[in-house]
């Protein structure tokens, strides 16, 4: 698992970052970020607006054979 620390605001992500990543030294975090810097769909809403806001993300991958 690893944990991801982003800003987002009406249109797109910004400045994601890795919290933590348990095991360490799998590359999980790498993925993770690989896969959050260019999403095609992440918004967030607030009274049905879109709105800014910062996130904390536990991102969950399984190695393969496992």
């Amino acid at each position: 698992m690893s944990s991801l620390k982003m800003k987002i605001d009406v249109t797109a992500i910004c400045r994601p970052d890795v919290v933590s990543e348990n095991p360490p030294l799998l590359r999980f975090a790498d993925a993770a970020l690989a896969d959050f810097r260019n999403p095609s769909l992440f918004l967030t809403f607030r009274d049905g607006k879109p709105a800014a806001c910062d996130v904390t993300l536990p991102v969950f991958y399984k190695a393969a054979g496992f």
